[in-house]
């Protein structure tokens, strides 16, 4: 059984936050899916408003996969955390 997490970090800015997790876990910012150029055309294809767009890498990844990915999505309040997860057969 293959079991995923998401560990989502509300924040004011994710900018700082990411640079400092991809510095300290020698992660890297993931790139955008296969057919878009930017991140932005794949999150406008996926639904996201025009309001969330723009403000720039959001996830983080390891390289060689071996832990979860991590998304830090901007929050008026910047005070939400939570870990979403998956299983499947």
């Amino acid at each position: 059984m293959k079991i995923s997490a998401l560990l989502v970090a509300e924040c004011t800015d994710q900018g700082r936050p990411s640079r400092s997790w991809v510095a300290a876990l020698g992660d890297r910012h993931e790139a955008p899916s296969a057919g878009f150029v930017t991140l932005d055309g794949y999150e406008r294809e996926a639904g996201l408003s025009e309001v969330d767009l723009g403000i720039g890498a959001d996830c983080i990844i390891h390289p060689d996969g071996c832990r979860q990915r991590a998304w830090f999505h901007v929050a008026p309040d910047g005070t939400r955390r939570e870990v979403r997860t998956g299983a499947s057969g």
